[in-house]
């Protein structure tokens, strides 16, 4: 994938998740000419308790996001 569609890609997962705009997404290939981006940022919970979120995005070569899923910390 390159650079132009992986920011166009990070600049989709920001406006539709604000916290991950402080963080710095890690990349890896898949098979089949897809990607894996994923975004691991910090949560606060009530209580000032934080928690370690993670989003992991499947795109493919041509930019469109093909399956997001987050964790449950």
């Amino acid at each position: 994938m390159d650079s132009s569609t992986l920011q166009k890609v990070i600049k989709s997962i920001n406006a539709s998740y604000p916290k991950t705009r402080s963080c710095t997404p890690k990349v890896s290939k898949q098979a089949d000419g897809r990607n894996l981006i994923v975004f691991s940022y910090c949560d606060t919970l009530p209580g000032s308790k934080s928690i370690q979120q993670s989003l992991r995005v499947v795109v493919d070569n041509q930019g469109r996001i093909l399956k997001k899923s987050t964790s449950r910390g």
